[in-house]
């Protein structure tokens, strides 16, 4: 649902199926903003990574985006890494440090909160 932080029920149950048909990374899209990320069973699920070039900065909520990279090896994914940054006044992502990234990499992980994603423990 667009401008949601949690996952919708569809949502979660398109991730579900597609995970139970054998997915090793599902990572969803346009709710404008970012949602959890996390494993469901074997499969890790990005609900959302938000934005990453927009040409509108409403919110900081709209503007708050990043880089997911995750790690797969023989089918298993075996870690996680989530890179934060801002959209500029130009529209583009930009990347932030320090104290921000910190902000910004503690919210990412607590947007699983409302899903069914446990973290990543590999």
């Amino acid at each position: 649902i667009q401008g949601q932080s949690c996952p919708s029920p569809a949502r979660t149950e398109l991730a579900r199926a597609t995970a139970e048909a054998g997915a090793d990374v599902v990572v969803g899209s346009h709710a404008h903003r970012l949602q959890g990320a996390g494993m469901l069973g074997d499969t890790f699920v990005a609900y959302g990574l938000g934005n990453f070039a927009w040409y509108t900065q409403a919110s900081t909520a709209t503007t708050a985006t990043g880089i997911l990279t995750v790690t797969v090896d023989g089918g298993n994914v075996i870690g996680q890494e989530w890179t934060p940054a801002m959209i500029g006044s130009d529209g583009l992502p930009h990347p932030v440090d320090g104290a921000e990234a910190e902000r910004m990499t503690d919210e990412f992980a607590q947007l699983t909160d409302c899903t069914d994603l446990e973290p990543l423990s590999r």
